[in-house]
């Protein structure tokens, strides 16, 4: 009797063992089907379009000799024996698995495993090799298909595909992983992430082709085709970004950076160079500094890969694109000033050389220099000191005694500054002592003197020949 509020089905049935219904007692048409249930057996029959009574389903399920067949699908269920808790459920889906807690769905699905217990495949061919490994998962066409190690995580079609007794490997993706063998502990995400890798272990590839031929250990690619291309072995490299060291080869680099305007990576142009640091878009040839072989470098450049600070090992630190790293410990500022408008800002260093010319104010004439003739500078901000030494045998010059060919024209706002001197065969007034100094907007020193005993400043005439030491800071 049915239980109360159901309504009872019933269809053909026998309590005779190994009975089968005929054709002729069962209906199949577009109108309409009967079912003929064996309730001795626990099997249920159809009649199928060519008239032929077939088994629909079998209770208890099958068995690798006799499976439950429901067109063409195969499969088997135990709770205990010979393999506990076994679901298989496909074409020679584990047919010879004694391990417990396993699952295998697909044609020939863990096809080979036998002691192995608490895995899963799932895909045509997925975790075909298996024989003894625990705590796989294969989710996808040959998943993990050579797969003999354990705790392995394989999702996509051929993802993990050559894995042998590599452990504890996470491949999500179509071929993300797939010519990993022996190394462990490695996770790619991604189509074709980490393609190549064999043994590289502690190996992470996270986009599309990320690390796709990367085979070195300690490896990090976050990005599409990061860290791709260069078929590196090297070790400890660490690229997140679009196309990030795509053409390294070197070890121990590391660039962070989104692709530039065009989809240039970070790093990208990078290829021998070792424990390089980059972050931002510098390519690693561009805006003046090229470090696609060099080591040891350190860049922070902008959207755009334009360097904002650069610096090597035993270099200095440059400041934004017009300066490159010099040998030794400071900083480089661009060789054409960037000038700020802020007072605090120091914007400009610069050292130098100058030639100091000897000139007459009225016609500057022509000189014979018979000796010394040089001038240093320093540039800090807009301060410039400067020192020079010149001598002169002859000279034809008129007017009143000038030094030109300072490095730098002098500010408009300039106060005059003097000038420190020392002299030697230049005529003075009597009872004068020599007291240069620079004007407004001006490239040259006024040789002038003054009475010892207080008067007026004068101009010292122009001498054919003398010596002079001078030396002296002015603002521009």
């Amino acid at each position: 009797m049915a239980q109360s509020g159901y309504t009872p089905i019933l269809i053909y049935a026998s309590g005779t063992a190994a009975a089968v219904p005929s054709a002729a007692n069962l209906t199949s048409s577009a109108n309409g089907a009967e079912l003929a249930l064996n309730y001795a057996d626990g099997k249920l029959y159809y009649k199928n379009s060519s008239g032929v009574v077939t088994l629909l389903a079998q209770a208890g399920g099958g068995s690798a000799a006799t499976p439950t067949t429901l067109g063409t699908v195969y499969g088997k269920m135990t709770t205990s024996g010979a393999s506990p808790y076994l679901t298989a459920l496909g074409y020679n889906a584990a047919p010879s698995a004694s391990g417990a807690h396993n699952t295998a769905v697909g044609w020939s699905s863990a096809y080979s495993i036998t002691s192995g217990d608490r895995n899963v495949a799932v895909g045509n061919y997925s975790l075909n090799a298996l024989q003894t490994g625990v705590y796989n998962t294969a989710i996808g066409f040959a998943a993990l298909y050579t797969n003999t190690g354990s705790s392995n995580t394989a999702i996509g079609k051929d993802a993990l595909y050559l894995n042998s007794s590599g452990a504890a490997n996470v491949g999500i993706g179509v071929s993300a992983l797939y010519s990993n063998t022996t190394a462990s502990n490695s996770t790619a995400v991604g189509y074709q992430a980490g393609y190549s890798n064999q043994t590289g272990a502690y190996f992470t590839a996270f986009g599309n082709k990320a690390a796709y031929a990367h085979t070195g250990s300690y490896v990090t690619a976050i990005g599409g085709l990061a860290g791709g291309a260069g078929g590196n072995s090297n070790n400890s490299n660490t690229f997140v970004g679009y196309a990030a060291g795509y053409n390294t080869t070197g070890a121990a680099n590391t660039f962070v950076g989104a692709a530039s305007t065009g989809g240039v990576g970070c790093g990208e142009a990078v290829t021998t160079g070792s424990k390089n640091t980059i972050l931002g878009a510098y390519s690693g040839n561009q805006d003046g500094l090229d470090i696609r072989t060099a080591s040891n470098y350190a860049v922070i450049s902008d959207g755009d890969g334009n360097r904002l600070l650069s610096t090597a090992n035993g270099y200095s630190l440059a400041l934004d694109g017009g300066a490159v790293p010099q040998s030794g410990t400071g900083i480089t500022f661009p060789a054409t000033q960037s000038a700020s408008s802020d007072a605090n800002t120091l914007d400009d260093y610069e050292e130098g050389t100058w030639t100091p010319t000897i000139i007459g104010s009225t016609t500057a004439g022509t000189v014979n220099y018979g000796g010394a003739r040089n001038g240093r500078y320093t540039k800090i901000g807009r301060l410039v000191q400067f020192e020079c030494y010149v001598t002169w045998s002859s000279g034809t010059g008129t007017g009143s005694l000038r030094v030109s060919g300072l490095p730098f024209t002098t500010g408009s706002g300039s106060t005059y500054p003097p000038v420190a001197c020392a002299l030697e065969s230049v005529t003075l007034a009597a009872n004068n002592y020599a007291c240069p100094y620079i004007a407004n907007s001006d490239t040259f020193i006024y040789m002038a003197q003054n009475p010892t005993g207080g008067g007026s400043r004068t101009l010292i005439d122009y001498d054919a020949a003398g010596e002079i030491q001078l030396m002296g800071t002015y603002s521009i």
